[in-house]
């Protein structure tokens, strides 16, 4: 499987999860050494033009999460934005509960040449489709961008990732859900805001 992972300036971590099979990674890898490429001659391009990509802030981004989800309310709002290395990344997160339900929303923000435009070269190139007695997961397209779909039946516990706009990466993981509920939840945040 493959693991994303993004630091910020107080060591804080947090991850995305991809199971991948043999062939998969063999794809994606290959996927992955072009899409550096692409995006280090782009950055290099744009360093040479005076250019440079601002992410946005993450009060904005913060915004587009509703207050209430699927009929939980929101018990957590936060946002930072971070950088290192010559990316800067600015996030949202929003977490609903009820009882022992709940979904977490994560927004992120790498700008355009950041890990949002690596992560849909590399998501171009993979295809991923298995089902199981008690689930699946599959890459698939929703309202036209990317998207990556797991989901457990015995558990209820699924996680969706999107990517929206060539930029921006949404990530729902849910607990005690029906399925379609993660993608329910997608279309109520407001994506206008992200224009």
């Amino acid at each position: 499987g493959i693991n994303i992972t993004v630091e910020n300036e107080e060591g804080e971590t947090e991850s995305i999860n991809i199971d991948l099979g043999e062939g998969d990674m063999k794809d994606l890898q290959n996927g992955l050494a072009d899409a550096f490429a692409e995006a280090s001659e782009s950055l290099r391009k744009n360093a040479e033009n005076g250019e440079s990509v601002e992410v946005m802030n993450f009060r904005d981004i913060k915004a587009i999460l509703p207050d209430r989800l699927l009929g939980m309310d929101r018990t957590k709002h936060t946002g930072k934005k971070a950088g290192a290395m010559g990316f800067t990344i600015s996030q949202a997160e929003a977490e609903y509960k009820e009882d022992d339900k709940s979904i977490e929303v994560q927004v992120v923000d790498a700008g355009q040449m950041g890990i949002a435009k690596l992560g849909m070269v590399a998501w171009a190139s993979v295809e991923v489709d298995r089902e199981g007695d008690f689930g699946y997961e599959r890459t698939t397209i929703i309202d036209g961008h990317k998207a990556f779909e797991k989901w457990n039946a015995d558990s209820g516990v699924g996680e969706l990732i999107f990517f929206y706009d060539d930029r921006f990466i949404v990530t729902l993981k849910g607990r005690k859900l029906r399925e379609g509920d993660l993608r329910k939840a997608l279309n109520r945040i407001d994506y206008d805001g992200l224009e």
